[in-house]
């Protein structure tokens, strides 16, 4: 899903002619008994991008080192 996220974006991106350093991404949790804040996960480069492949790269960095507050117990 994020995939097919961050490709639509860059697309966007590459059709206005613009370029990100900074993205957030907020994970939504399944709503039930203990209901959690969305998860933050935020991207930064070093210089303007529109390439896919590399904010994949980033976001498969930084979700390897995510603690879902999904998992932790109240």
């Amino acid at each position: 899903m994020a995939g097919r996220l961050i490709e639509q974006l860059c697309g966007w991106l590459a059709g206005h002619q613009r370029a990100v350093t900074q993205l957030v991404l907020l994970l939504e949790h399944e709503r039930g008994r203990h209901a959690r804040e969305p998860s933050r996960v935020e991207l930064a480069t070093a210089a303007p991008t529109r390439d896919p492949a590399h904010l994949m790269r980033l976001l498969q960095e930084h979700l390897h080192h995510l603690k879902p507050a999904a998992l932790l117990l109240p």
